[in-house]
């Protein structure tokens, strides 16, 4: 098999809609957001995701069929503009297991440092999702804190934060 990454584009919009409420739909409690309040978005909503400098979105390729996806996006809760997270990650099932979220993990990484004004790059994931935690761990990843909270399937779990110094991997100028 062949399996490949590349930024998604304002053409790719209904796969990206696809993947990601499959994703809301498979695994309810491992994303920040629900199936339901991602039904609401308006099909502008989406694109914005696509269009919007501050956000890029990922593909992952089976050959041509979209398998996965993951974005990278500059904190609106960080003043400086210095933060960028990485959020709905999501591997179809059949696909798990292969390493292909840490080629995701290496695309946001890559966009992340390409954007000079970032300085760090974060990212959370629920604690009993093992899977994830040893993607971000692997990838260099820091823990930071972490805090409880209730999920979109009604499960009250902590959430582990981690993050990424950017500026520690950025060659000397």
């Amino acid at each position: 098999m062949t399996f490949s990454v590349r930024p998604l584009t304002i053409d790719d919009c209904d796969e990206l809609v696809a993947l990601r409420l499959e994703a809301l739909r498979n695994d309810p409690g491992m994303f920040a957001s629900s199936y339901e309040d991602a039904l609401k978005r308006t099909k502008k909503d989406w694109q914005d995701l696509l269009v919007h400098g501050g956000t890029r979105c990922f593909g992952l390729y089976d050959v041509k069929k979209p398998i996965g996806l993951v974005s990278t996006y500059i904190k609106k809760d960080d003043a400086t503009n210095a933060t960028a997270g990485i959020g709905m990650l999501y591997i179809q099932p059949e696909y798990r297991g292969r390493g292909l979220a840490r080629q995701l993990f290496e695309q946001c990484v890559s966009w992340s440092m390409k954007q000079h004004s970032l300085k760090k790059l974060v990212v959370a994931c629920r604690h009993d999702n093992e899977a994830s935690r040893r993607v971000i761990e692997g990838s260099g990843f820091v823990f930071t804190h972490r805090a409880s909270r209730l999920w979109p399937d009604n499960v009250t779990c902590d959430e582990m934060w981690y993050a990424l110094d950017l500026e520690r991997l950025r060659p000397a100028s």
